[in-house]
């Protein structure tokens, strides 16, 4: 069992909230340019979901849509915050812009 000390000298990203430690797979993964991914519009995204920001995975905290006007389609704005840096991240998309949803799995093994 690793001592409280050693574990708080780990880096953030690999130790993660409440101290869980990542395997050095999903650590990979975050910079992994072949890392698994499926397209989703954006008007299809709820909030605890999962999408690729800046090429990093993000959970989503919030979304807010705006009504369509007269010079343009309705768009939303996207707060999210990255799973392994915690860095909150905002963009601003179309509805129907396309965006990647990560393909995480959450199986131990």
């Amino acid at each position: 069992m690793k001592s409280i000390g050693r574990l708080a000298s780990l880096p953030r990203a690999v130790r993660g909230r409440r101290g869980k430690i990542y395997p050095a797979f999903v650590l990979l993964a975050r910079r992994d340019p072949f890392m698994a991914w499926t397209q989703a519009e954006v008007r299809e995204l709820k909030e605890g979901r999962y999408m690729i920001i800046d090429d990093e995975p993000c959970r989503i905290l919030s979304i807010q849509t705006s009504k369509p006007g007269k010079h343009g389609e309705a768009k939303s704005r996207i707060d999210a915050v990255g799973i392994f840096d915690g860095a909150k991240r905002s963009v601003v998309h179309p509805v129907k812009h396309k965006v990647q949803i990560p393909m995480i799995g959450k199986h131990q093994a």
